[in-house]
């Protein structure tokens, strides 16, 4: 297995730990959402986190996430970045994790600051 780790340069003390989570991510936090992904609430050295974990990736995306397109964990760290750098709040994008196997993405995690705001699914909705 082989794993692409990016963490944003504010967060260097958190690298254990996110290097942790395909490990420990089922047993941390508090469970928000368990859908077509699972997100969860994790307080860590006295600060809180939200981890997203995609937890289903078709067989033909586990091989194009690896060759020709950023996983959906890089996509929501980039995109959260982009829209920072354009003045626009979004929570803090921490690191992603994406983890290969065969040439093949089997798990892929976004990990940003918790930020006490309605969810914009509770907006929409």
């Amino acid at each position: 297995m082989t794993v692409k780790i990016k963490i944003n340069p504010e967060y260097p003390h958190l690298t254990r730990w996110i290097q942790s989570l395909p490990d420990t991510f089922h047993q941390q936090g508090t469970l928000l959402i368990d859908r077509r992904n699972q997100v969860r609430l994790v307080e860590f050295e006295n600060q809180k986190y939200v981890v997203k974990y995609f937890k289903k990736i078709s067989k033909t995306n586990r091989f194009i996430y690896r060759y020709f397109r950023a996983s959906k964990g890089e996509r929501a760290y980039t995109n959260a970045r982009i829209l920072l750098s354009k003045d626009i709040a979004t929570p803090a994008p921490v690191a992603f994790l994406d983890v290969y196997d065969a040439g093949r993405l089997v798990h892929s995690y976004f990990v940003s600051r918790y930020v006490e705001f309605p969810s914009a699914f509770d907006l929409l909705n």
